[in-house]
This record gives C-alpha cells, structure tokens and sequence, in this order.
C-alpha cells in the first residue's frame, strides 16, 4: 500500500515520522514522507521518498514575535505568532501538501492535519492521526503546553485540547475553507474545525511510552500509545574522529543541546554552559545546530558539535540537558542517563514535569530563567545522585523494550487492513 505520511516542523518534529514510515517500509508499504524540503538528506539516508514542502518552520521560529510568545509559555500566543508570520504560506502550504498526497492509498496524519486531512477526504481514501504526546482529549490533565491552576478539574481539563485546537483552526479556517470550496469542490469545514471529525473517523497513534504518561481511562480503544518512535542511525554512519578522540580523553561528558530553538542571545548562552561546566567539574559536548551556540572561544574540556544522532551519542554521556521537544526527551530517556530538562515554551514544560515526576532527573528550570550556577547544581546532582542514577538506567531499559515502531507498525496495518 503507497501511505503518504504529511510531517511538517523542525527536526525533532519529522524525525520520528522518519522512523515509522522506516518501519512501515519494512513491512510491505511504499512509504512517502511529506517533510520540508531542508530534510531531503535526511529523508533519502533511510531509503524513504521525499516529498517537499516549501515552508521553512525555522525561519518562522526565529522572528523575534515568535520569541516573544515561546518566552511567555503560552501557547494560545505561540500559535497566534507562529501563523501570523506565516499566514503568507498557508495556501502554498496546502496546495503542496494536497498534492503530496494525490496518489498515495492511505494518509497518516500529523500535527498539523490540514490539506493532507483534505486530500483524503477528496480522494476518499483512509486516514489515521499519529502524534508524539497526549494529544487526545481527555478529563485526567490538560493539553500538554497548557498550564491550569487546577489540574483536577476533569472537564477544565479536556476543554483546554478545544482552546489548543481552536487556537490552530481559526488561523487556516478563511484560507482553508476558500480554497477547499475554489479548489477541490468540497463543502468548508464546520466552525469547529476538522478535530472531532478526524476523530470520530479515524483512530489515532501516538508516538510516546506509556510509562511515561499513562493511558487515561476514558480514552477510546482506537487510541494507543505504543512507545517512542526512535530513529537509529543511518546504515554505515561513523561519528566524526574528533568526537571520539574527545570522549576516549577523559570521563563521560555532559551533552548540552537545546534543538531548533532559536536563541537571540546565543553567546550569552553559550558563556553560561561554559561557567556551569567549569563550576560542576564536568566536560561537555556541545551542540552548535539551529541554536547557533558555541560563537565564544570553548575551553579544551568541550567539544562542539552539529548533528549527532542522539541513540549513539547520548548513551555515551553522563547526563544530558535539553530543551524538553517530545523526540528529544525520548531520546534521554532510551539513553539511561539522567536528563536535565530546561523547557523554552508550549509542550517542553508538560515533558520536563515529567521527567522530573519520574525521578529521572532534577527539578525544572526554564530556559529562560537559567544561570550558570542553577545549571551547575542540575548537573551536580544529575552526576552524583546515585538513586537517580539508577532510576534513568532502570527507566532506560524498560523504554528500550516497548519497541514503539513496531507496535505503531501493527497498529496502522490492522487498521488499513480492515479498510480495503
């Protein structure tokens, strides 16, 4: 069966779509992957065909309102920023998406359903939702980005998935509904969106371990959370000679990364790992990617690095702070070690309270309220705490045996099964 699989955003978010649709190609399927164009490379090195969206997510993320709102940690704003300054795109967008999406047999969802969820209705052909959290509603917690003074409220709870939904519906709705009607010949969408109807229609994947968040009682059968959708790395792949002869050098280095969030502030940033390091007495293994860290003159105890795949690296670390990204997070905890997450906005702080419930790493600081001393007594205790220690070994283990891809393999071609 040809599944086109409609990804959009930064790494962290296509990445484990890159993974399931690897899985899905092993088992039979002929795999697309809808994807920014600046992904090819990366699409092409798991033998996956890449069909590319012109829109750059990044470019978006580093407008200096797109900044503002991820400060905030509402996420309410960071949707009305992130689609202001896109609004210009979202035809384009759509046209590009629907068209990746015209000769596929089956459609799988992402975070952003639309002109794929369109394709599928026009074509009338199967779909599915895949998500990487909690997405679907429920009374147990609020959406995850969305912070309540009183999260034991069931129906406060499920209410802030409508509001989070909205908040992304109500900027394509115009757009959406005119092209829909101009352009395919199909009638516009409710005023509530796409949302109820993809769900009443379709069950939903979710790429994360239950041990991490458990599954709500009052979900569905057709919901299920299978694990994390890790993606190895590519086939023939060595790190890069520095790097080893780095970490042959000495003890296990602290790994500092913070993805595609986009810092104005780098150089600050990058003085405060490099104070926070020197204070702990620890090494670090720095990367340099889309946060433009690493522009000061690094001490000979770092090293700098660009794109690491996190299942080789990670495990070779002591600890490792991130920013929190749902693929990310995973990562960490797969990798065994303690994780110190700094959260910059939207889902990262629902990941870091997490983690840090789980034992498996220190009480969260955000991102934007971290100092070099503050990360230093994170990476002391992450270092030195041998119950946490062993918790993130412990935790790691069982993460590694859930086998996410696979049981998301399953999943999608029982459902598709039963669909021809």
């Amino acid at each position: 069966m040809k599944i086109t699989i409609a990804a959009i955003g930064s790494r962290g978010d296509v990445q484990p779509y890159i993974a399931l649709g690897a899985g899905l190609q092993r088992a039979g399927h002929d795999v697309f992957l809808s994807a920014p164009a600046m992904f090819r490379d990366l699409v092409a090195s798991y033998q996956l065909k890449h069909l590319p969206v012109s829109v750059n997510p990044q470019q978006i993320m580093e407008h200096p309102s797109m900044q503002a709102a991820a400060k905030s940690g509402n996420p309410i704003r960071l949707m009305r920023s992130m689609f202001r300054e896109g609004l210009p795109l979202i035809r384009r967008y759509l046209e590009e998406v629907y068209e990746n999406c015209r000769e596929c047999d089956a459609v799988i969802l992402t975070q952003i359903p639309f002109g794929a969820f369109d394709a599928a209705e026009k074509r009338n052909i199967p779909f599915l939702q895949a998500g990487l959290g909690p997405v679907y509603p429920t009374a147990a917690f609020p959406m995850n980005g969305v912070n309540l003074p009183n999260e034991n409220i069931g129906f406060v709870n499920r209410l802030s998935y409508g509001l989070v939904e909205q908040g992304l519906w109500q900027f394509f709705r115009s757009f959406q509904n005119t092209w829909r009607k101009e352009t395919l010949g199909l009638p516009p969408l409710p005023w509530d969106g796409p949302g109820a109807r993809i769900r009443n229609r379709a069950p939903t994947v979710l790429g994360y371990s239950p041990s991490v968040v458990p599954t709500p009682a009052d979900w569905p059968a057709n919901v299920q959370a299978t694990g994390y959708w890790f993606l190895n790395e590519p086939h023939g792949w060595q790190p890069p000679d520095a790097l080893t002869a780095f970490l042959d050098s000495g003890p296990a280095p602290i790994y500092v990364g913070f993805g595609s969030m986009p810092d104005s502030e780098a150089r600050k940033t990058t003085h405060i790992i490099v104070d926070a390091l020197r204070i702990s007495g620890q090494r670090g293994v720095l990367l340099s990617r889309s946060s433009r860290l690493g522009g000061a003159d690094l001490p000979k105890t770092m090293c700098l690095v660009d794109s690491i795949p996190h299942s080789w690296l990670f495990p070779c670390m002591a600890a490792v702070v991130h920013h929190g990204g749902a693929g990310t997070t995973g990562a960490g905890l797969r990798s065994g070690v303690p994780s110190i997450l700094t959260p910059y906005g939207a889902d990262q702080f629902f990941w870091a309270q997490r983690v840090e419930a789980l034992g498996v790493g220190p009480k969260t600081v955000s991102y934007h309220k971290l100092t070099a001393e503050t990360l230093a007594r994170m990476i002391r205790q992450a270092v030195t705490d041998q119950s946490m220690r062993e918790q993130a070994a412990a935790f790691g283990r069982r993460i590694e045996s859930e086998h996410g891809v696979e049981k998301a393999v399953e999943f999608i071609t029982g459902f598709l099964v039963g669909k021809k």
